[in-house]
Order: structure tokens, then sequence, then C-alpha cells
């Protein structure tokens, strides 16, 4: 290389940190140094000190005997491999220092110069693979190699680079190259047991996959046993930590993270998958990949995003016409559009039975039910039970939900329509529904508004609704503590007069004692309460003024002392609260005879009805 087209001359690369501690050696004559016929003079303040012990009679020397303007081959050569590794020192300095793009120039700079160490390509290697540019990191590995076969440091780099990029296979041949060179080196083994535990690891989750994958027919996430899904969904959880381990060594491999993301996609863990999405498409060659795209799009419809998830997979089929997987998706998440948006206008027109056809049919399109779909899906049962809550059927809207909340633990809108149907349930008097089990239903709302509300705080959103909504649902459940006559005789808040005698006409047909006379003794005993409280709430509703301090709060011994308090005087007529003996009240308001009833009841009881 010539002297005067040397950078190092010119002082390129350097910082200023290390201009002033520059001293360049070098074998050559005090002389101007002509090139080309030209001269160039080497200023010393650039160069810096050369020669040491030997430069005053290498001076005089060539004071007395250079005839010609140009240097020799051999001067030419040494001065060439001195400055490389000048070049190769002050690069060294600026790699410690983390400054891997001026030290690769550096590095460069002295293969330029020697283009034979094999060293020089190693060094510029360990810049490039801090900079991300892996494969020319590993060109200049192979090309240490081929200059020095037993270069033992050339094999390790090379074996790293491929480790982090998930190329296993070729990194475990690296270290066995290694091992060859130096076949007792401990460090070396132990990379290459390392990496043989990698391809394992490897294995066995790309086979976790195979097995449990859910978007090509399979049907295990919607296997009816709950043992069996909470198996899978162990197995599944099991292989993501163990390729959440692998990637720490193999950070920038593009196959490891895809089949991670599809692990994350099979075992619904949305948030993970769309951040793990999102880091895949910045890795080199995801925007290129038929896979890459394809399990990305499966992460966009886990999301919900049919939208983006179909724009993925057209990308997908315009880079590889011939995929298979990613035209039969697109397929899929089409239909179910199509059907979902029909449902959607149904049910804007509110033509209810009509939506609940075609959210049916596009249930029905996810025989198998695919995790990758099952957000879209749940929000489509979702709507469904939504349906049947304004057609009045709440066992099938919370049938819905349930499903709804199955598919997606963390869908809140579910969450918050099954605790309104469990309020609705509890609030219908004329459900049939007993007073204890519209206590169950309040609390089962309230613990879902409570998920619901730990959802919207970990998410950083408002609870203000949830929290009035809360307090209704307290409200409602002391009431269902009292006695609720209204319940009992089947009836609601503002029934009428008549609706209220049918009310007690219909329950005190249900739980007369005679009808249940053959039953079991705790049968028998739950009947014949249950008939004491319907004549109890007749007694009380059918009086409207009884009615009235009933409706403000009042139970049944307060209303029997007008209002007053309770004290010691007993209950009117016997001592019944209502005002009067049940089975009396019955043969009153039957007439004596109805419904082919005859004989008489003995003892307190007065008369006896016999059921036919």
């Amino acid at each position: 290389m010539p002297l005067a087209d040397n950078p190092l001359r010119k002082g390129e690369f350097f910082s200023n940190e290390f201009d002033s501690n520059i001293s360049l050696k070098r074998k050559a004559s005090s002389s101007p140094i002509h090139m080309s016929g030209s001269s160039s003079t080497t200023s010393a303040n650039t160069m810096g000190t050369f020669g040491g012990d030997d430069y005053d009679s290498r001076t005089e020397h060539s004071n007395s005997t250079m005839d010609s303007d140009d240097e020799s081959d051999e001067d030419m050569e040494i001065d060439a491999k001195e400055a490389a590794a000048q070049f190769k020192e002050i690069g060294n300095k600026f790699y410690a220092k983390k400054k891997y793009s001026e030290a690769e120039k550096l590095y460069t700079q002295a293969l330029t110069s020697d283009p034979t160490n094999a060293t020089y390509f190693n060094n510029r290697a360990a810049t490039r693979l801090m900079l991300a540019r892996y494969d020319d990191a590993i060109s200049d590995c192979n090309q240490a190699i081929e200059l020095d076969s037993r270069y033992l440091k050339a094999y390790i780099r090379l074996g790293d680079i491929q480790l982090l990029l998930g190329k296993l296979e070729l990194a475990l041949k690296a270290y066995q190259f290694a091992a060859v060179v130096e076949p007792m080196n401990s460090k070396v083994e132990q990379k290459k047991s390392e990496v043989k535990r990698y391809q394992a690891v490897l294995k066995q989750c790309q086979a976790l996959f195979d097995k449990y994958r859910t978007d090509q027919g399979h049907n295990h996430n919607g296997s009816n046993s709950i043992g069996s899904r909470a198996a899978i969904s162990r197995a599944l959880k099991s292989g993501i930590l163990h390729l959440e381990k692998l990637l720490k060594a193999c950070p920038s491999s593009l196959e490891i993270t895809i089949l991670y993301l599809q692990l994350l996609v099979e075992a619904g863990e949305l948030q993970k998958a769309t951040k793990v999405s999102s880091t895949l498409f910045l890795m080199k060659g995801a925007r290129q990949n038929t896979k890459a795209l394809y399990a990305r799009a499966r992460a966009l419809l886990l999301g919900g995003n049919l939208d983006m998830a179909v724009k993925h997979l057209r990308q997908a089929m315009q880079n590889d016409p011939d995929t298979k997987i990613c035209r039969a998706l697109f397929k899929r998440i089409r239909s179910i559009q199509k059907v979902k948006e029909e449902g959607n206008n149904y049910f804007k027109a509110r033509q209810y039975q009509a939506a609940i056809v075609e959210y049916t049919k596009c249930l029905n399109l996810d025989p198998h039910r695919q995790q990758d779909i099952a957000t879209f899906m749940s929000k489509t049962i979702a709507n469904r039970a939504l349906c049947y809550m304004k057609l009045g059927n709440y066992n099938q809207a919370l049938q819905d939900c349930s499903a709804a909340i199955e598919m997606d633990p963390k869908y809140i809108k579910a969450l918050m329509r099954r605790a309104d149907i469990y309020k609705s349930l509890a609030s219908n008097n004329a459900s049939g529904i007993d007073q204890q089990d519209a206590q169950e239903y309040v609390k089962k709302g309230m613990a879902d508004l409570n998920s619901a509300k730990d959802l919207l705080k970990s998410s950083g959103q408002s609870t203000s609704d949830i929290d009035r909504t809360l307090k209704e649902f307290s409200t409602l459940l002391k009431q269902l503590s009292r006695k609720d006559y209204y319940r009992i005789l089947g009836v609601n808040r503002n029934a009428t007069q008549p609706q209220i005698k049918k009310g007690y006409r219909k329950a005190a047909l249900k739980w007369h004692p005679d009808r249940h006379a053959t039953k079991s003794e705790k049968e028998q005993k739950k009947a014949e309460n249950m008939f004491k409280l319907v004549g109890e709430a007749f007694g009380i509703l059918s009086d409207e003024k009884k009615r009235r301090m009933y409706d403000q709060g009042m139970d049944a011994e307060q209303i029997e002392q007008g209002g007053m308090g309770m004290g010691g005087h007993g209950h009117g007529h016997g001592g019944h609260p209502g005002g009067i003996d049940p089975s009396v009240l019955f043969e009153m308001f039957m007439g004596g005879g109805m419904g082919g009833m005859g004989g008489s009841r003995r003892g307190s009881r007065g008369a006896q009805f016999h059921f036919g």
C-alpha cells in the first residue's frame, strides 16, 4: 500500500482522545518518498516517531546508497504490516469502549493493509456481531478459518454467531471443529453440550406444537374433558417456558421466535403474543418469510383483528402463491367475517331471532374451537347472548355468556353481561327461582363484576361504572335477605290485585301439603313451610295498607303491629303472620271444593283436600 495513500498518515478514523497517543513506528528512509514520479514528504507531526534505535543508521545508509525514487518491495511489505498492526491496536481500544462502528472501520483498514492476517478478520467479526451484522460476521469468521485452519477463536466465534441465530446444527459443527483443534478445551466441550441440549428442547417444543395445534382441523382445545384441556394448557405453558429460556441463548433466531409465537397463540396468551408478534416483524427476513407472516396473522386473529390478519395472509400469498396453509386460513377468516356481519346487521335492525341464526352459523364455521380465533368467537357468542337477553331468554343468554368467558377469561364485556343476566334472573319473581337461588345469582354477579373491575384496574381504566353497579347488587342482596312475598307468589312488584290473587292460587296449589304426601319427609317439610309462606304473602300483599308497609321495608311482625315496631302482642287471628291460618285461607279462597278436592283435614290444619 503506497504510504501517500495510507489513511493513517491523514489521521483518519481517530477520535481526539487518541490523537495525542498515536506513535507509528516504521523502518523507512528519512528522505522524501517519491510515488509515481511525484514526491510526497512525510510529516513528523503526522507520523510520530519512527525507527527507534536503528533510525539513524537506516538514515545514513539511505543517504549513501539510495539511487531509486521507490522503496524496496521488502520495506513496503514491512511498512504495510506495521501500519495494519497499528490500526488493529487502535481498533481494539475503540472496541473496549463499545464504539463498534469505529472499531470496525479500523479493522477493515488493517485488513486493507494486511489481508492475510486471520486475527484481523476475527476481530472485525466481533465488531460486526455487536452491530448485528451477522452475515458479515460469519463471512469474516470463515475468512479467518480459511487463512488459519487451526484458529480456535475463529471456530468458537463462528459457533457463537450461529447459536445467536438459532442455527443449532451449524453452531454445533463449528464447536466440533474447535474441539478437533484443541480436544481438551473444557469451554468448547461445554458449548457443545449446551447446543445438544438446545436441539433436544427445540425438537420437543416443535413436537408439542404439532400435537396440539388447532389450525389444521385438530380438536384438542374443543375437548369436552376439563382435565384434558387443563393438561393441554399445562403442556403448552411448559413449552413456552422452555422456548423463553432458549431464546435467551438464541435471541436473533427467526425460526425459534415463530415457534414461540405459535405456542403463545395456542395457549391463548394474547398479551405476550401481541408483543412477540410486533418483535418478530422487526427481525431480518420476517416480512418475506411465509411462516412468519402466517404466525403473525394468527396472533392478530387471536386479538380479534381480522382485517389485519387478512392483510398479512395476502402478503404471504403474494410472496408464496403455493402456500396452502395461508390460503386456507384466509378463506376461513373471510367466510366468518361475512356471516358475522350479517348477524350484526340483523341485530341493528332489532331482528334478534334472525341475528341469532346468523351468529349460530358463524359459530358453526369453527367446529373445532380453533384457538387463534377464540377471541373473535367469544365476541360472537356474547353477541348471541345479548340477542337472547333482548328476547327474554335469560337461561340461554347465561349459557352463552359462560361459554364466551370460558373461551376468553379476560373478556370484560362478557363478565359484565353475565352479571346483568344474574341480576335479571334474581329480580324476576315470576322466573320460578326461589329466594335462596336468587341470592346465589346476585353473589355470582358480584363476583363477575369484581373480576371485571380487577381487569380494568390492571389496564389502567376507570372502574366508576362497575362501582355503581356493585352498589345496586349489594342493595338487591339485602332485599333478598328478607322474605320476598312477591317472589313467593311469583309476581312482580308492580303486580295488580288480580295478578296477586292469580299468583296465590298457583302457588298454593303447587305447595299444598297433600300434593307432597307421598314424598320424603324433607320434601314434605319444605312443602308445608312454603304453603305457610304462600298464605302469609297473600295476607300481606292483598291488603294495600300492609303492602305499602312491606314495600317500605317492614317485616311481617312490624306490619301486624301496625308499623309501630315489634312487641309481645302476638299476631292476630291465631298468631299467623298475614292475619289468617293458611289452611283456612286456602279453603276460603278455593270455595271449599275446587280442583276436585273434598273431605276434611284433621286437627288444627282444618279442612283436608285430596288432589287427583
